[in-house]
Parts: C-alpha cells; sequence; structure tokens
C-alpha cells in the first residue's frame, strides 16, 4: 500500500474544514480553506501501522493536495517544512530583502570603484607619446656662400602635423617649440614653431607651417661638409635634417616633459620656373622619451 493523502473529515460551513491523514505516516493534518488558501494548522503525531512498508519518498503534501499550504505550526517544524528555494506564485509579489539589496548595493559599488580606477589608469597615469610628420617640404633656394663665411642662403617652407593621442590630456609648452634646421649634421638654422604656453588639446591634431629663409645663415660644414653639399648640387637633391625640440607639461601630471624628434627629409630644389615636386610625407622619429614621460 503506497502513501496518500486520504480525506478523514469534512465540515460544511464556511471555511471548508478538511481533515487529511498521511497514511502509513505517523503525521496527522487537518486543512483549512479560506479565500483560496489552504492552510495547514496543526500536525498531530498517531500510531498506526501499514501492511507492508511505505514508500521511500512519499508524495508531498503539495502535490497530493493540488493546492499550495501556508504552514502554521511550530517555529522547528516550519523550518524543516520550509521550501528549499522561495518560489513566488501567479498572485504573489516578489520582494528582495534588506540583506539581499544591501549585498546588491556593495556589489554594484564595488564594480563602479574599479571601472573608475581603470579609467583613471588609463587617462591619466599610462601617457601615448605624440606623433609628428611632414606633410610637405619645398625647397627653393639652397647655396653654399664661402665668403666672408661659411654660411647657406636658402628659402624653406615645410608642414608639419602633431598628433596628441591622449584622450584626457592635454599638452601646454613650458618652453618654445623650435625646429632646427641641418646639413650634414651641422645646423645652418632654427626656427620657432609654437611660443611658450601655447595649447595643445586632448586627442586633437595641430598643423604648423611653417616657412623660413636667410641670405647667408652661419654654417661651420669643414671640408667634408662642403665636399657632400657639391656631391648633392650635381644631383639637385638635398638631404635636410628638421630637428625638432619642445618641453610641455600634461594635464594632472607633475613631470615636466621633453620632446624631440628628427625628421629626414630629402629634397629637391626646385627653380622658380619649375613645375611642383611632388613630396612623399615623412614621418619623424621620436628620440627615447625620459622617465616618466
Amino acid at each position: 500500500m503506497s502513501d496518500a493523502l486520504l480525506p478523514l473529515h469534512q465540515s460544511v460551513n464556511d471555511k471548508s474544514k478538511f481533515t487529511w491523514q498521511l497514511s502509513c505516516s505517523q503525521m496527522l493534518y487537518t486543512i483549512t480553506r479560506t479565500d483560496h488558501v489552504d492552510t495547514l494548522l496543526a500536525s498531530t503525531p498517531i500510531q498506526r501501522s501499514c501492511p507492508q512498508a511505505p514508500d521511500k519518498h512519499p508524495p508531498p503534501l503539495e502535490s497530493a493536495y493540488g493546492s499550495k499550504l501556508l504552514i502554521n505550526t511550530t517555529s522547528t517544524e516550519k523550518k524543516s517544512l520550509r521550501p528549499a528555494a522561495t518560489m513566488c506564485g501567479r498572485d504573489d509579489d516578489c520582494y528582495l530583502t534588506r540583506d539581499e539589496v544591501k549585498y546588491l548595493f556593495i556589489c554594484f559599488g564595488v564594480v563602479a570603484v574599479v571601472v573608475l580606477l581603470a579609467v583613471l589608469l588609463a587617462a591619466f597615469v599610462y601617457l601615448r607619446h605624440v606623433t609628428i610628420t611632414v606633410e610637405d617640404a619645398s625647397l627653393t633656394r639652397f647655396d653654399l656662400l664661402t665668403s666672408p663665411v661659411t654660411g647657406i642662403a636658402y628659402n624653406l617652407s615645410l608642414t608639419l602635423k602633431v598628433r596628441n593621442p591622449n584622450w584626457a590630456m592635454s599638452m601646454k609648452n613650458v618652453e618654445p617649440f623650435v625646429a632646427a634646421y641641418r646639413f650634414d649634421g651641422q645646423q645652418f638654422d632654427r626656427v620657432q614653431v609654437a611660443a611658450t604656453g601655447d595649447k595643445h588639446p586632448a586627442g586633437a591634431t595641430r598643423v604648423y607651417h611653417l616657412t623660413s629663409s636667410s641670405q647667408g645663415a652661419f654654417v661651420s660644414l669643414g671640408s667634408a661638409g662642403e665636399q657632400e653639399y657639391k656631391k648633392e648640387s650635381k644631383t639637385g637633391t638635398f638631404d635636410v635634417e628638421v630637428a625638432l625640440s619642445r618641453k610641455v607639461s600634461y594635464t594632472a601630471r607633475y613631470t615636466k616633459c621633453k620632446i624631440e624628434a628628427v625628421c629626414p627629409l630629402k629634397l629637391q630644389l626646385v627653380k622658380p620656373d619649375a613645375t611642383t615636386v611632388v613630396f612623399q610625407k615623412v614621418t619623424c622619429k621620436l628620440h627615447k622619451a625620459e622617465k616618466n614621460c
């Protein structure tokens, strides 16, 4: 004989009181129906014998009775009869407990702090170096003068493009941004690109147009330099080096950083009546940055 819920008694009042006995068990249950809610009012131990051993797993009260039971017993019995997980019925409202809400707020707070630290680290700790390119350059005069001193008469124009890849940190010149022109390793002129205090916004690209000339800028070439000039003047193409230097400060950083770069150019001498010479863009090579820069 298997376990089952057997009705023992039914009243005829409005509350529809039922008494059920779980066969082959040691408990007697009284169930009261009120407003579509079945309440288990009490449990009474009984002694009864069965012709054969009961099943190892008797059907639960709810599945046998066909309705959800609200159990009204002692605290010890409530703990033993409480379901493993809370389930919301069709007509019930589910709410988080105060401890659960507190735990969720703590989790969200920890995640927010971690994300904020990661953003600040990426924005103000890790510094990305600028990129500098020469977009265009033109040389219309390049003459070597030997009297009264060695000098170079030249006309040179070029376009520099400088990009600040840091999306949160702007740059500000604490020293002038200058460009030095060199031939055969020797400087023959120096021009200012941007003044002290000039700002370069975060993530922005600045373009500088430089035009400079001299009737005889002094240069200490020596005999080796003069020989190199004669050699290149035969082809009409000169190797001119542009050395860039600036010292800047970054937003939210104490360290002042010096930025140095070299842009090697091969410039074909353009005569006034000649057609425009196509220039190939040159990427300038940055010097190794100082510590913390």
